[in-house]
C-alpha cells in the first residue's frame, strides 16, 4: 500500500505505511499487522498530494474472489480481446461509472466519477510499456481490477466496508485475494503514481518474483511511486517524502550509524515491518505504544528500501540486480551474491558510496 502519512510506507510501525504489502504476501500475521496500521506515514495531507503507491494490507476479510478468468497472453500490452474482462468487471462492480481495459492485465474501473479514466488509462499504458522494456520478465495471466475513487469519502467507505481499514490510513492498496487495487484518486492526476506502485506488487507477487522478501517488494514498488521519465521509460525520482526522513537521519550523529541499506539484505519480513523479535507480533498488535513504535521502524525501513533501489536505478543497475537475484534466489536467498555480481562489491562495502549519494543534492 501507499501510506498517506509521511515519509515511508506502510504499516509496520512507525511502521509507516510500509507494512503495506502484507496482504500481497498472503501471510496472516503480517496481514493483521498491516491492517493495524499499514500505510500510514507522517503527513497525511501532504502525502496524499504527492507520492503514491503502496500496497494495501487489509484487516477484515475481503469478499470472495470470482472464478478466475481465462488465461491471457503474458504480454501485458499486446492486442487481445478485452471484452470478457470488461464484462466481468461490470458484473463485479455494477454501480461503476465507466470501465476500460489497458493491455492484457489491467482493468480500470471508475467507481464514482469517470472524468479521470482517460488520464488513468494513458498513464497505465505508459507504465505497462515501460515495465516490459528490460524490466520485469513475467506478467500475471489474469487481469487485476484497479478501482478509482474520485473522492476520499468514496474511497474511505469502500475500504472500511470491504476491508475494515479506514481510507485515511492509505493512498491505495493491492489485495491479491480479490485481484483488486484501490486508488484514492481524489487528488486527480497526482494520484496516478499509486497505480505504478501497486502494479509492481501485482506483477512480482503473481508472476515474476513471488518469493521476494517484503523489503525488496517494497523497494521495487516505492521507486515508481515518485516517477521520473526518460527515453527508456520509467525511473524513480530522487525526491519523495521518504527522502526527508532518510536525509535527516543521516545528518544526525546520533542516528547516522543506523542508516545502513546493507542491513536490508537478509532482513526477516516481520523485522522489516517493524516488529521487535523479542516482543513478537501478538504483543505488538495489542499494545498501541508498541504498535506505534513498530510503525516508526517500518517507516524507516521503507525509506532505506526505496533509496537502495533508487540508487541502483540511477546507475542503471536496478533491473540487472533484480533479474540476477530473481533467477538465483534458490541459492542466494539474501540477494548479497547477486548484488556483488552486479555492483562489483558486497552491500556493506557499498554503504559509504550509497550514503554519500543520499546526502548529495
Amino acid at each position: 500500500m501507499h501510506p498517506r502519512r509521511s515519509a515511508s510506507s506502510l504499516v509496520g510501525g512507525a511502521f509507516v505505511a510500509t507494512l503495506r504489502p502484507l496482504v500481497v504476501r498472503s501471510r496472516a500475521l503480517l496481514l493483521v499487522l498491516c491492517l493495524s496500521g499499514c500505510d500510514r506515514s507522517a503527513s497525511s495531507a501532504v502525502k496524499r498530494a504527492s507520492d503514491a503507491g503502496q500496497a494495501l494490507a487489509y484487516a477484515a476479510p475481503a469478499p470472495a474472489p470470482p472464478p478466475p478468468p481465462p488465461a491471457i497472453d503474458a504480454d501485458p500490452v499486446g492486442p487481445i480481446d478485452a471484452r470478457p474482462f470488461v464484462a466481468e468487471a461490470r458484473a463485479r462492480y455494477p454501480d461503476a461509472k465507466a470501465i476500460t481495459a489497458e493491455g492484457n492485465a489491467v482493468v480500470l474501473v471508475a467507481m464514482n466519477d469517470a472524468r479521470l479514466l482517460p488520464s488513468a488509462a494513458r498513464f497505465t499504458r505508459r507504465v505497462l510499456l515501460s515495465y516490459t522494456h528490460d524490466r520485469f520478465g513475467r506478467f500475471p495471466s489474469v487481469p487485476v481490477y484497479v478501482l478509482l475513487f474520485s473522492t476520499f469519502d468514496a474511497f474511505d467507505h469502500f475500504s472500511s466496508t470491504h476491508y475494515g481499514v479506514p481510507g485515511a490510513d492509505d493512498l491505495g492498496g493491492y489485495d491479491a485475494k480479490t485481484r483488486q487495487i484501490l486508488v484514492d484518486a481524489s487528488n486527480g492526476e497526482k494520484s496516478l503514481p499509486t497505480i505504478a506502485h501497486e502494479l509492481v506488487h501485482y506483477i512480482m507477487r503473481e508472476a515474476d518474483f513471488p518469493r521476494a522478501p517484503e523489503w525488496f517488494s517494497e523497494c521495487m514498488a516505492t521507486v515508481f511511486e515518485s516517477p521520473r521519465w526518460a527515453d527508456d521509460g520509467i525511473h524513480g525520482a530522487k525526491w519523495s517524502l521518504r527522502y526527508a526522513l532518510l536525509k535527516s537521519a543521516l545528518a544526525s550523529p546520533a542516528t547516522a550509524p543506523t542508516v545502513r541499506f546493507d542491513t536490508l539484505f537478509g532482513m526477516p519480513d516481520e523485522v522489516f515491518l517493524g516488529v521487535d523479535p523479542a516482543i513478537g507480533v501478538k504483543a505488538t498488535l495489542t499494545d498501541p505504544k508498541l504498535r506505534a513504535a513498530a510503525r516508526g521502524r517500518n517507516l524507516f525501513h521503507e525509506a532505506l528500501a526505496r533509496y537502495a533501489c533508487v540508487w541502483l536505478d540511477d546507475q542503471g543497475k536496478l533491473f540487472p540486480f533484480y533479474t540476477a537475484w530473481r533467477d538465483s534466489f534458490a541459492t542466494d536467498p539474501t540477494g548479497e551474491k547477486a548484488f556483488q555480481r552486479i555492483v562489483g562489491e558486497p552491500p556493506a562495502a557499498a554503504q559509504a558510496r550509497w550514503a554519500a549519494w543520499v546526502k548529495a543534492p
